[in-house]
């Protein structure tokens, strides 16, 4: 015989059978009911009912009750249950035939026999983990909690449901039945609910109360719950003993949520602007909360106020004329027992949430702050007027006046006159500019405010020999001082300020502030460095030959003028080092001083403390009698050398360091006038000798200069 399912020979025998005619699986008892055999192979099916007793074992009664229903379907599922509580779980008083009998089903059908042992396998891994304690599944307390946050129509959550292991964990396909009273129902509308559960926990279930006030419960019952024993049918002489499920449970539970008490709802507040310009509209935000449930039937009614204008205090005057931004108004302690209603009305509350109300377009300069209250009802009690004044429910109302300004020359030379342009946009305006109060200390006087500037610089400019990217950070002060804003009623007005006359080339760059008051708001320093406030003033021109010359081949003296002090040079790199003493042109000629350790500096270039501009040293290569000169290992610097400039008594002033550039050199009667040029970014020029030629006789001169060019490092 073929090994599989067969026609009984076994009442209401389920399960393979081995190619010997042995059974696998289960059968149907006299009275009725199935179950599996547990003397496999040693004495027969009973044909009678016997006695029966519960046994306690919670893995074998969750395998029967929840396995052995579908296996009554199922050939290889009833083989598998057969096995998993005989042989897994030593149940079956002949462990060693049931071995033999599968090992029979192996040799003539081993995909069957491989699937009984594997779902048998994965049966008992899972009874192990889902099977009850000792004393069987109990069922947890529900928490019926009511809504965290009742603005949420009264939503609450449901958790705590389902069963636990003894291991712990969630037990699969018991059917919960959820009842609410007392009006409650879910998020669907109903008040009953059922879910089956798996192997994770049941996530928390949402509910909501109804119209009535009084306690909501709930009732749990839990159906098809695994027992944790099964029933064992006793064996004789003759009949073998047989396990059959004890049948599953139903368990119950229970919560309530106590009848909420009165309604107390809560107003929160934030106005839409707490600065405003005239004009500006007001708007007010009101969070209501506390209602909870679904909309009332009848909406509550709140009533707004917006008071004001109220008089601001006026700010704090400036810290210093370094910082002349002063602190602004406040509306911040105000007394509002006596302000006007600006405007006032109601509005509606159907339920918890944000209502924006008392929209109010506002034209006068002042404090203003809302205040709401909430009428009561039956079920709600009322709320009283908010306070007035508090800072999110306030704004203060005030011009914000823009500074735009335009210096007079964005390029200049030393001498020029530099003003400063100021146009003012957004004063104050209307009937009561004339009462501006102002700031104690802030030299306000009744219509005017006050503004300050400043005039920074000389700074150097940049590498480029702009002022573009210029540093402001830490620029001196040159000139500084306030002017006054009359307050015509026009919303603008134009002013000259800052009229400095510069002597030194450089950048320079103005800035404006402007003190507040009760109706203005102030404005900060304008930004240091801004191109149409920046100007970039250059030394004054200075008379060059039109073929100018430099004496640097000979031991000819010049005409020594001490510069500033004395001033050294040196090339560290060549070991050079020069002591400077100044030099003028002599017709075409500029000299260099003799002596073999002192160079010129052209008196009429840029003084080495300039920012702007040339400064000219002139040296001998060599004297008359060929001995080296001041510049003689001029010859050797090339770019990346540092060249440094002591400017000062003896050298032992301000050190000034330049890195060379550039060197190359010129027929001695072609020398350009721009090397003297002072309308250049800061440089300096090392002018000297170089191409000596010999003459018949022993003589020699030089044909050509050679210039070194350094820029500041």
């Amino acid at each position: 015989m073929p090994p599989g399912p067969v026609a009984e020979r076994t009442p209401g025998f389920v399960g393979l059978t081995t190619s010997a005619g042995h059974e696998l699986g289960i059968a149907r008892l006299p009275g009725g009911s199935h179950g599996l055999c547990l003397d496999t192979g040693t004495r027969a099916w009973p044909t009678a009912a016997t006695p029966s007793h519960l046994v306690r074992d919670p893995v074998v009664g969750y395998l029967l009750t929840t396995h052995l229903d579908r296996a009554r379907h199922d050939p290889v599922r009833a083989a598998a249950l057969w096995w998993a509580v005989g042989a897994l779980r030593g149940r079956n008083s002949a462990p060693a035939t049931m071995r033999a009998y599968l090992a029979e089903l192996d040799r003539t059908d081993g995909a069957r026999a491989a699937r009984v042992r594997r779902t048998a396998r994965g049966w008992v891994r899972d009874a192990v983990r889902r099977a009850a304690p000792r004393g069987g599944y109990r069922a947890p307390r529900p928490v019926l909690r009511p809504a965290a946050d009742p603005a949420r129509s009264g939503a609450g959550t449901l958790t705590g449901l389902g069963l636990r292991s003894a291991r712990g964990l969630p037990v699969p396909g018991v059917r919960v039945t959820l009842h609410l009273t007392g009006g409650a129902t879910f998020a669907d509308g109903r008040s009953t609910r059922t879910l089956v559960t798996t192997t994770s926990a049941p996530a928390p279930i949402s509910w909501r109360r109804g119209s009535a006030a009084g306690p909501v419960a709930l009732r749990v019952r839990y159906t098809g719950v695994p027992a944790h024993h099964y029933r064992l049918h006793h064996g004789s002489a003759r009949a073998q003993r047989v396990a059959t499920a004890a049948g599953p449970r139903t368990l119950t539970a229970s919560a309530t949520a106590p009848a909420p008490v009165l309604r107390t709802p809560t107003l929160r507040t934030q106005v839409n602007l707490q600065r405003a310009e005239p004009g500006a509209q007001l708007v007010d935000a009101v969070t209501v909360s506390g209602l909870g449930g679904p909309p009332l039937p009848t909406p509550l009614t709140g009533e707004w106020q917006l008071l004001g204008p109220v008089a601001p205090a006026p700010g704090s005057a400036p810290a210093s004329p370094a910082s002349p931004t002063q602190a602004p108004a406040s509306c911040r302690g105000r007394d509002w027992s006596r302000a006007p209603v600006a405007a006032g009305g109601r509005f509606p509350v159907p339920h918890d949430g944000t209502f924006s109300v008392g929209a109010t377009r506002v034209s006068a300069t002042g404090c203003y702050t809302y205040r709401e209250r909430l009428f009561g009802s039956a079920t709600t009690l009322p709320v009283p007027w908010t306070s007035a004044g508090l800072p999110e429910e306030t704004t203060l109302v005030a011009a914000a006046p823009r500074l735009r300004t335009l210096v007079n020359h964005q390029r200049a030379t030393a001498g020029v006159e530099l003003v400063d342009r100021v146009v003012l946009t957004g004063l104050p305006t209307g009937p009561a500019v004339a009462a501006v109060a102002p700031a104690p200390g802030s030299g306000n006087g009744t219509g005017s405010l006050t503004g300050q500037w400043q005039l920074l610089g000389p700074v150097a400019p940049d590498a480029q020999g702009r002022c573009t990217r210029a540093t402001w950070t830490g620029a001196p002060v040159l000139a500084a001082g306030t002017f006054a804003v009359p307050l015509t009623g026009e919303p603008t007005a134009t002013l000259l300020v800052g009229r400095t006359r510069i002597a030194r080339g450089g950048c320079y760059t103005y800035r404006e502030a402007l003190a507040g008051s009760a109706q203005s708001a102030p404005v900060p320093w304008t930004a240091a460095g801004i191109a149409d406030e920046t100007s970039l003033v250059g030394p004054r021109p200075v008379a060059v030959p039109q073929h100018p010359r430099v004496d640097t081949g000979g031991s000819r003296p010049g005409s020594p003028r001490p510069a500033r002090g004395t001033s050294t040079v040196a090339l560290p790199r060549l070991g050079l080092t020069a002591t400077l003493t100044g030099v003028a042109f002599r017709g075409a000629v500029l000299p260099a001083p003799r002596g073999a350790r002192t160079a010129g500096q052209w008196t009429h270039g840029a003084p080495l403390d300039a920012l702007v501009g040339t400064t000219v040293l002139t040296g001998h290569v060599s004297d008359d009698r060929d001995r080296p000169g001041a510049f003689a290992r001029l010859r050797s610097a090339r770019r990346g050398d540092v060249v440094r400039v002591a400017d000062g008594a003896g050298g032992a002033g301000t050190i000034h360091r330049w890195r060379v550039t550039r060197t190359w050199s010129v027929d001695r009667h072609r020398l350009p006038r721009s090397v003297f040029t002072q309308d250049v970014a800061r440089r300096l020029v090392l002018i000297t000798c170089t191409d000596r030629v010999t003459t018949p006789g022993g003589g020699f001169h030089y044909r050509r200069n050679l210039i070194v060019e350094a820029v500041p490092w």
